[in-house]
């Protein structure tokens, strides 16, 4: 083994047009992680790693060429270390690549998971239960999370309406805690609407979404560092009602991992925001690690653009041998797709509850002409969930959540956070929530009876929409939940000029699905 000290040189090479990303030529995973020390294994396809070093001082690497594996030993917990590769490549080409990595802390790892709606104890193994399944439940937990934050609270959510949260996070602050916001700059976000003592940073202004629904308390905190992430925003809907699920882990490294990015987003790790330096979507670089050890669960996190998310959950969809189960609000990627469908021919069982079947055609079409079962969520609430079951009845099952939908947008445009948990535990827990929906949509009639009061028709329209009594305080969303039209007066119809596809007509009493077609 030799020992090397470098500092890295952040460049390309560039031959004409030609430009050499590290990522053509090298892969690399984190194979142990310990409180101190780290192993990393190289996986060089076209080039040779020529050296290893650390841009912080006093931190030593040995890296063997036999086995392309890194030591990094004598650190501390939960420590960040910017780790720097010279590679060589078979053109002859140099390049200097960073490769971000953080020790195994020394919090309790607990891990917490709440759905807002019942599970079928029917699949549960050993003692793997939720932590919830109402939103009483649900609420109470964030609110005693909120109220034991001693320093500081960072909340990046797609969208907030829920007043129970904005009321704790504003008596938070004004008791002394550190409260930074992360926002859209497009969507509704009620629960701000008359201000925060707080600054808040409405993000990623164009084409793309900041869709990020995470909370990190006291992330320089060993015993009382969480973070909560998962599917659901913070509104009234999709906390109360709409299928969903958050979960909660007490673990100070990745909530390390998570302020690295909401400063990132946020232009610094400074109470204020710094516009100058705020980074959203495609401007965002991969500087956060990867590989985790959570009290002995393994764990990997990516983030939204910049991290290549599409290829991290193909690589695990690849591993599949057994069974996939998706529950996916909307499904169009097509690397995603191609990778489903493989599977599929390779007769792994895939069963896929889905709530956009519009969007998703396609993608429907060709699981069920292989034989996978998809079915469509019916009730009139959103099938909000974006997760994955690999293989549960394995001895190496996966669990695949967060914000990234599988469609092209989340890939390349919008801030989203993905966490992969391999762990039997959390991986039954959600197959217990799986069964219990696939469950109700089999019992369920194709248009759920029910009565109502409010009959709007046509639906499907081509943008004209009548009601049977006149509505107060009607919002029109799309799809990803975004307000695109809101009326604050009693109406009795109305008429949008709107693209066609799945929207949903939200008014005091009711939600209802609408299809716009051309």
């Amino acid at each position: 083994m030799g020992k090397t000290n470098i500092m890295c040189k952040h460049f390309f090479l560039v031959f004409g047009v030609f430009i050499l990303p590290y990522t053509s030529y090298t892969q690399y995973s984190v194979k142990e992680v310990n409180v101190e020390s780290l192993i990393i294994e190289f996986d060089t396809l076209q080039g040779v790693i020529q050296k290893i070093g650390c841009m912080e001082k006093n931190i030593t690497t040995y890296f063997d060429t036999l086995t392309n594996q890194v030591f990094i030993t004598d650190l501390k917990p939960a420590q960040y270390v910017q780790l720097c590769a010279e590679l060589q490549t078979k053109d002859g080409f140099e390049t200097y690549i960073d490769i971000p990595v953080i020790t195994q802390s020394q919090s309790s790892g607990e891990i917490k998971v709440f759905f807002n709606n019942p599970v079928d104890i029917g699949y549960q193994k050993e003692n793997f239960t939720p932590d919830g399944t109402s939103f009483a439940v649900l609420q109470s937990e964030l609110i005693s999370l909120i109220r034991g934050a001693k320093n500081t609270i960072d909340l990046a959510a797609y969208n907030t309406n829920e007043s129970f949260l904005v009321n704790e996070l504003k008596d938070a602050h004004n008791r002394g805690v550190t409260i930074r916001v992360v926002t859209d700059d497009e969507t509704g976000n009620f629960g701000w609407a008359d201000g925060a003592p707080f600054p808040i940073l409405y993000g990623n202004i164009g084409s793309g979404l900041m869709h990020n629904k995470f909370l990190i308390v006291d992330s320089e905190s060993t015993e009382n560092a969480w973070v909560v992430t998962g599917a659901m925003n913070f509104t009234t809907n999709q906390m109360r009602v709409d299928p969903n699920h958050l979960i909660f882990i007490q673990d100070e490294s990745l909530a390390k991992a998570y302020t690295i990015e909401f400063n990132e987003m946020w232009g610094g790790p400074g109470p204020s925001p710094d516009l100058g330096k705020s980074k959203f979507g495609n401007q965002k670089t991969q500087n956060t690690p990867v590989f985790f050890n959570i009290n002995g669960v393994s764990m990997e996190l990516y983030f939204s653009p910049s991290d290549k998310t599409t290829q991290k959950i193909v690589s695990k969809l690849e591993k599949t041998v057994d069974e996939q189960l998706l529950a996916l609000m909307i499904f169009t990627n097509w690397e995603l797709r191609d990778q489903v469908a493989d599977n599929l021919r390779n007769d792994i069982k895939t069963r896929w509850i889905v709530e956009d079947t519009e969007f998703s055609q396609s993608v429907i079409n060709l699981v069920e002409n292989l034989n996978g079962s998809v079915r469509q969520h019916i009730e009139p609430e959103i099938f909000h969930h974006k997760y994955a079951i690999l293989d549960e009845e394995t001895s190496q099952p996966v669990l695949i959540t967060g914000s990234h939908n599988w469609t092209y947008a989340a890939e390349t445009v919008n801030d989203e956070n993905t966490l992969i948990i391999n762990d039997k535990r959390i991986a039954n827990i959600f197959r217990q929530e799986f069964e219990a929906r696939w469950k109700e949509i089999l019992t369920s009639s194709v248009e759920p009876a029910r009565n109502k009061e409010v009959v709007i028709s046509p639906n499907p329209s081509s943008g004209f929409l009548y009601f049977s009594k006149p509505l107060q305080k009607v919002c029109i969303l799309n799809n990803v939940g975004s307000v695109v039209f809101q009326y604050d007066q009693p109406i009795r119809h109305v008429s949008l000029d709107l693209p066609s596809g799945m929207y949903f007509l939200k008014y005091e009493g009711g939600l209802e699905k609408i299809l716009i077609t051309p």
